[in-house]
This record gives C-alpha cells, structure tokens and sequence, in this order.
C-alpha cells in the first residue's frame, strides 16, 4: 500500500495512492484536486495544496531514481508486456465515468473537472509511437468527441449550480456583494463564450445581480418603512432620500449604462421593478 501523508483542513492526513486515478495541481491558483477509482475527490487550496503537490511529486522523483539504480528483474520485464497489453484508454474512460456520473447527478459545482477531461483528452496519444497512433486513430478519435462533449455539459452544469449558488449566499456587506458579482460576470462570459447560454440561464443572471443591485437600498427602504410606522414621516422621508441615491450608484456597478430604477421620496410604494423586488 502506498500511503501519503500531508495536510488537509489544518489535519493530518493518510492517503491511499493505489486508489488515485488523478492528481491535478494549478500552480497559478494554488488548487490541487485527487480523483479516486471510486468517483470521490479531495480539493486543497492555497499552501496545502503546494505542500500536497511536493508531497507527491517527491515522492515520484524519488521512485524513478530508485528504479534507475536498480537492475529490472524478470518479473518487471514480465510486468512491462503487460503494461503494453493494457488498454491504452483506461485512465481517460474512467475519468469519463467518474464525470458521466456526475452530469447525471448535476453535482458538478466547479468548471476544474471539465477543464482536466478536456486537456487529457487532448494529452491522449501524444507519447504513443507512429504504429499505435495509426492503429488506434479510429478510437482515439471517438474518445476525444465524447470526452469534449461530456466536459462541455460538465461545465455548463457547474456554472448553472454557480448561479443558482449566487442567488441563495447570504449577503453581509459590500465586499460580499463585490464577490459575488465578480463570480457572476465570470459565469456570465464563460457562457457566452462557449455558447452554452440559454434565456434560462440569463434570466438567473439578471435575478442574481437585481438581488445584489439592491442590497443597500432595500435596507435603506426597510428602515424608511419602520420609521414610517412609528410615524415619523420626516425621517422616513430622509431613508428614501438615501435609498434613491443608493439604487442609482448600484445600479449603475451592476447594470453599467441602464438607468436605475425611480424611488419616490413621499410615497410608501416604489415604482415599477422597485416594487416588484422589494
């Protein structure tokens, strides 16, 4: 058994790596992510992702320079006939069952799995000699049109589950409504980019950022109609005030060139999206 330890969630961790089938580091984002034969992941970001990765990596470098000081025995000759008869496709068929299962479920909540399936799928073959790239042409092809095919959903679920996230995840201040925008924008142009957005997903969109577009002003309502209550409309009044400059900034963040929506200063009602939204 082939144990690696290193850390996950500020714990030590014990990881089996006869039941890896992947491991995929982004150094730029600091995130590595470990598929497993049976369809479960593990994601490290930040520093313990790169202590993971070292962890890993060393431990490789150091079995190639063991191997090289080593003469083969005969079962290792044996071991290498086999490896020849092994299906060249193995790794990337159950990386497309791991992902097909997955779609099936829309569990998928990151675009990273897509991204791997496409770059392996383009990876694949490249280290085969001439002989079995023209043997295996037919096949290779078939695997490439269903793994690009199967990453393409794989995204588009991810970032339909992004969305739907954006549209729940409470929010506590600006710096909140900030982020999520910027995952929303991000979202946004993925779609259109691959032509994956549909009158659905834009509509959801729009949701999401009316929601955020709103955020300071509906408290500002919300405290204009307390005060109200308790009769006193001057202070009321100055809320409102307040909350019709504030629409008019946020909106102008959220929706750049769309005029904002009208608030009245001396009336309990907001007109037209103003008083459907809040």
């Amino acid at each position: 058994m082939e144990l690696y330890k290193t850390t996950h969630n500020g714990k030590v961790a014990l990881i089996n790596g006869n039941h890896i089938l992947t491991v995929n580091f982004d150094e730029d984002e600091k995130q590595l992510v470990i598929k497993f034969d049976n369809g479960e992941t593990i994601s490290f970001s930040g520093d313990e992702a790169v202590a993971a990765w070292d962890t890993f990596t060393s431990e490789i470098i150091n079995e190639e320079f063991e191997d090289d000081d080593k003469e083969k025995p005969a079962t290792d000759l044996n071991q290498d006939e086999e490896d020849e008869e092994r299906d060249p496709f193995e790794d990337i068929k159950r990386e497309l069952a791991t992902i097909g299962l997955q779609v099936e479920r829309r569990s998928i909540t990151s675009t990273w799995d897509a991204r791997s399936l496409r770059e392996h799928a383009e990876e694949l073959g490249s280290d085969w000699d001439s002989k079995q790239r023209k043997k295996l042409k037919s096949e290779l092809n078939q695997i490439r049109e269903q793994a690009y095919a199967l990453a393409d959903e794989a995204e588009t679920i991810a970032l339909d589950n992004t969305i739907d996230e954006c549209l729940t995840t409470p929010i506590v201040n600006t710096s909140t409504v900030k982020s999520i925008l910027r995952t929303l924008n991000k979202a946004e142009e993925d779609l259109k980019r691959s032509n994956k957005m549909t009158d659905d997903l834009s509509h959801k969109i729009r949701n999401a950022k009316e929601r955020l577009a709103w955020f300071r002003t509906k408290k500002k309502l919300d405290d204009a109609a307390v005060t109200l209550a308790g009769g006193n409309q001057r202070k009321s009044e100055k809320y409102r005030r307040e909350a019709a400059l504030l629409i008019k900034q946020d909106w102008a963040e959220v929706f750049p060139g769309e005029p904002a929506p009208e608030i009245s200063i001396d009336d309990k009602s907001e007109t037209g999206q103003a008083q459907l939204l809040i």
